[in-house]
């Protein structure tokens, strides 16, 4: 979850935010079919759920996620999230699955490498450069 950074002037996070129904419509590449795939089966475990209660409790109030406005990319789908007593909101990033990618223990292991390798280019970008980097409040 990361919010932009404080230093850079706020900007919408996403061009285009979409629902799941407009998602629908719009999906024809098979890609996009696995990703709108893959969006509704979140939607539909409780999964989103986990992740909004893990945010409600790292920032202290109450959290939502805006199930109306979803982006996908090539690697991730973003999902927003708002927090009730404040006007702030954060985005949620889950990474897409790729084909043939299943959840034995050796692909958890290397998925976790991978964020925790993300996570810490970041703090060395923002900690040795003027680049601005969005701020990871958890993951």
């Amino acid at each position: 979850m990361s919010a932009a950074s404080d230093a850079v002037p706020r900007r919408p996070p996403v061009a285009r935010w979409l629902s799941i129904d407009e998602f629908r419509l719009v999906a024809q590449r098979n890609s996009e079919k696995n990703a709108l795939e893959f969006c509704e089966d979140l939607l539909n475990s409780g999964s989103l759920a986990h992740a909004s209660n893990h945010a409600a409790t790292l920032r202290g109030c109450k959290c939502r996620i805006h199930t109306t406005r979803i982006a996908i990319g090539g690697y991730s789908v973003l999902f927003h999230l708002l927090f009730d007593s404040t006007n702030e909101s954060w985005l949620l990033r889950i990474r897409l699955p790729r084909c043939g990618e299943s959840g034995a223990a050796g692909y958890q292991m290397a998925e976790t490498l991978r964020i925790e390798s993300e996570i810490a280019t970041m703090a060395y970008v923002r900690a040795r450069s003027t680049i601005p980097v969005p701020t990871v409040y958890g993951y």
